[in-house]
């Protein structure tokens, strides 16, 4: 499991710094040829929607999937907060974010 999410994490990391930024993971999101399959990875071992648009309400679903990734606040996730998120949705414990987002 720890080496898909890393693969995940390096996908998302798009300038390579190492963590990634919100608009990374909204810009592969958006991005045309964002390969199905991994979008698939991204919507079962994270619970991200498959596209983020505001009229819909699933950037408000990202928005309070980021903020529970995002532990420190500091605009950036690591490895280590994206994992730990990771663990927890595969634990079953994102039916919280999906309430805070709807």
């Amino acid at each position: 499991e720890l080496s898909l999410w890393r693969m995940i994490f390096e996908k998302l990391d798009r300038d390579h710094s190492g963590s990634v930024e919100r608009i990374e993971v909204t810009q592969t999101l958006r991005d045309p040829e964002l390969d199905p399959e991994f979008a698939a990875l991204l919507h079962s071992e994270l619970g991200l929607p498959d596209h983020v648009r505001r009229e819909d309400g699933t950037r408000d679903l990202f928005d309070a999937i980021w903020n529970k990734m995002d532990v420190n606040r500091d605009q950036s996730v690591s490895f280590e907060e994206f994992t730990a998120f990771v663990r927890k949705v595969k634990k079953g414990g994102l039916a919280d974010v999906e309430r805070e987002g709807a």
